[in-house]
């Protein structure tokens, strides 16, 4: 009987191993009825084993070549990518440093011309912000702090006072523009509480000219808590209070204290006085309203809304020679562009005084 000389198993002559599929010619061994094969006679059954054994090692499979290959390209792939990332990075590095260096120099021509803040995509804000975002310690930073900080102060001073001295209409751009001032300026200044309230009162007048009330109160309260010092915001707020829907009187009461606030902390501002008459008046306490009027024109005499209201007041007093008189001198000082009166109300009152006999 011939046996596979891989696992041993008993196959036939030329054939293919029915256990292991060896298809070589196995060794020799014992027929099946006694007496022995002479070939096998010669071979010591331990070194048989042995045989069998070191036979079937040497006929192990190694690693596929198609494996192999795969193995190989990945490596070549590998050290391709790796080449091609610390190429990129240095190319993304050189590239980002140039693009910081191209923004820095339209920046300061921007500072140069005085392009500040124009709303536009080429003012120096802009060139600023993506400078700051592109490399955050770039000394041209620092070196636009030292010029553009003061005149942003004063630009954002020069619109608030518009408002304060009503010297003329404060638009929505204005506001839009205030804001982006104080952004830029609270940048270049996180820390200081006076620009971070002024921020927020921008932002609040914003909200307040797009008729976001709910936002537009909340900001300006939160510049009254950043500086307590300031009556703008106080003065505002309770402006903002009257403008509530209601249908009772309570409004004009809760402005009350805002209004007092602003004039315990800028008394020679004549605005929150004119606001507190208005307040009073309709609180129908007329006493009380000429009193603040009053002291609203002793503050600025060429203001024609506080005599408007006057003029009010007299008629409810049914004092009509006085109304008549605080009429014409609100139509004489009316300035289109730093009030707005109805006028068409003013002239519409004196004519019925006139035909009163007044």
């Amino acid at each position: 009987m011939i046996f596979c000389n891989v696992c041993g198993n008993p196959v036939e002559a030329s054939d293919a191993c029915k256990e292991c599929g060896n298809v070589a010619v196995g060794v020799a061994g014992f027929k099946e009825q006694g007496g022995s094969n002479t070939s096998a006679s010669d071979e010591d059954p331990a070194d048989s084993q042995i045989d069998t054994v070191q036979s079937g090692s040497a006929k192990e499979p190694g690693l596929p070549k198609s494996v192999m290959v795969l193995g190989a390209g990945a490596g070549i792939v590998a050290v391709a990518l790796l080449i091609y990332l610390v190429s990129h990075s240095q190319n993304s590095s050189t590239s980002g440093a140039a693009r910081a260096n191209d923004l820095a120099k339209a920046l300061n021509q921007a500072i140069d011309s005085q392009r500040l803040i124009t709303l536009t995509d080429d003012d120096a804000y802009t060139y600023y912000t993506q400078l700051a975002s592109s490399d955050p310690q770039h000394t041209a930073l620092s070196n636009a702090k030292t010029k553009v900080l003061p005149q942003l102060r004063n630009l954002g001073q020069a619109i608030i006072q518009k408002k304060v001295d009503h010297s003329g209409d404060v638009s929505e751009q204005d506001w839009r523009r205030l804001l982006r001032t104080y952004e830029w300026a609270h940048l270049m200044e996180p820390t200081d509480k006076s620009l971070e309230a002024r921020l927020n009162y921008a932002q609040g007048k914003l909200d307040e000219a797009q008729n976001r009330k709910s936002e537009a109160w909340q900001h300006l309260l939160t510049s009254t808590q950043l500086d307590t010092s300031w009556a703008v915001p106080q003065n505002d707020l309770g402006y903002l209070t009257t403008q509530q829907k209601s249908t009772t009187k309570d409004k004009w009461s809760n402005a009350i204290p805002y209004y007092q606030r602003a004039i315990s902390l800028q008394p020679d501002w004549e605005i929150p006085y004119n606001n507190m008459g208005t307040a009073y008046f309709y609180l129908d306490n007329f006493d009380e309203a000429e009193r603040y009027y009053r002291q609203a024109v002793e503050r600025n005499s060429t203001w024609a809304r506080p005599h408007k209201w006057l003029g009010d007041i007299y008629t409810k007093k049914n004092n009509l020679s006085a109304a008549l008189q605080e009429y014409e001198t609100a139509k004489t000082l009316y300035n289109p562009s730093t009030d707005s009166l109805d006028t068409e109300y003013i002239q519409r009152r004196i004519t019925q005084l006139h035909n009163q006999g007044y």
